[in-house]
């Protein structure tokens, strides 16, 4: 059974068509890139799976299960964790506070809770520090712990939103642009950040304009144009092939 099944999804805002029956299939295990010329429908796709959308029509199936429409933090419980291209840091709060905050099932959320099961928060708490501390040793951030998150250059605001985002422990992460706006020693980085933890288990589906790294880090592309999934295949195959470029670059190679 695939990890995620998208049948037919259709979004139209004030009747321009964003998406016009897209199908996708992500097996577990795989690291997938969706490309495609600007307003192609990338991230109105990542919105309508990941419920910040609901879509006009068509299912997203995420583990077997009928998901569409679901609010994001549900999804987000259930494993299905995405990022954004302008990254959402909470600029007041520093960069440990802005990971810690991701953690989910904290027993204190309920008023109750902090009186009735003081001890289950204070474990859950220091489990969560611990696990923060860890994230933030991984992708280079832990000098920063104290720093408010607003001081961070763009790359570390990369940084700061993948490792938010792994505190949910996701199934599928889909990241939207993490390259972008990085340089490329930063962009090596991230990509082996990706390609451990896909080694260790994890699933990515990511958009990205930065093709040539792109097609280094992943199985599969597949490729959108003008609302409609044009191709799928390896990167090799869907580079070379003659609609991508079409819809790239009119034809001109």
């Amino acid at each position: 059974m695939s990890l995620l099944e998208v049948d037919g999804l259709r979004k139209s805002f004030k009747g321009l068509v964003a998406l016009d029956g897209v199908d996708l299939t992500i097996d577990r295990g795989e690291v997938v890139g969706l490309i495609g010329p600007n307003g192609a429908g990338k991230t109105t796709m990542f919105n309508c799976m990941t419920g910040l959308l609901e879509p006009d029509d068509g299912t997203v199936r995420f583990g077997g299960e009928d998901v569409t429409g679901r609010p994001s933090h549900e999804l987000a419980n259930r494993g299905l964790v995405r990022t954004f291209q302008n990254t959402r840091e909470l600029t007041s709060m520093t960069v440990a506070e802005n990971v810690k905050l991701a953690a989910p099932g904290h027993p204190g959320e309920r008023a109750t809770g902090v009186f009735t099961r003081p001890a289950a928060v204070d474990r859950h708490e220091q489990q969560t520090a611990d696990r923060a501390a860890e994230l933030l040793e991984l992708f280079d951030l832990a000098e920063l712990t104290d720093e408010y998150a607003g001081n961070l250059s763009g790359g570390q605001r990369k940084l700061l939103e993948i490792a938010r985002a792994l505190m949910l422990d996701p199934d599928l992460l889909l990241l939207d642009e993490v390259f972008a706006g990085v340089n490329p020693t930063l962009t090596n980085e991230i990509m082996a950040h990706i390609q451990q933890l896909n080694r260790d288990g994890m699933t990515f589906l990511v958009i990205e304009h930065e093709i040539q790294s792109l097609s280094e880090l992943v199985d599969r592309m597949v490729v959108l144009d003008q609302g409609t999934d044009l191709v799928s295949g390896t990167p090799d195959e869907v580079l070379n092939d003659g609609r991508v470029i079409n819809a790239y670059f009119g034809g001109q190679a």
